[in-house]
């Protein structure tokens, strides 16, 4: 699992795994008036299969944009030993950013077991970065 994570983050990769239009294609199948704001429903399907990407659904939030849950699958099955892996992610606001809260993976095992993994994200602060202060030198010739 961590040699595909660290696989994933490779430049040539980032791209590749980025939830974009270049590597999904996305329908909305609904919108729902939720007191989270994710109102939107999408589904998304990945344009090429691979361990990287999924299949599934989405929830965009109505005001930013920005996707605050996803269940999923793996498009490609990562493993002869799973036999299927459903793919929980959510995410909060934090200030201005939305940052993971949750992701878990549920995979059924080919030997009549299941594998959870779960990861929580906690304690999240926003630090100022360093303010930068912007000058102009020189001068203007009106002729």
């Amino acid at each position: 699992m961590l040699e595909a994570e660290r696989e994933s983050l490779k430049s040539e990769n980032r791209e590749r795994v980025e939830i974009t239009g270049e590597n999904y294609d996305f329908t909305l199948l609904e919108t729902q008036d939720t007191g989270d704001g994710c109102s939107y429903v999408l589904d998304v399907q990945p344009k090429i299969v691979n361990k990287f990407l999924f299949r599934g659904k989405v929830w965009v939030d109505a005001k930013d944009f920005a996707i605050c849950r996803i269940e999923a699958e793996p498009a490609k099955n990562p493993s002869f030993w799973i036999k299927k892996t459903k793919i929980h992610h959510s995410f909060v606001k934090v200030g201005g950013f939305w940052l993971p809260a949750e992701n878990r993976s549920v995979s059924e095992i080919r030997l009549d077991g299941r594998a959870t993994l779960t990861i929580k994200y906690e304690g999240y602060e926003i630090q100022a970065g360093p303010v930068l202060n912007a000058t102009t030198t020189g001068s203007v010739n009106p002729n």
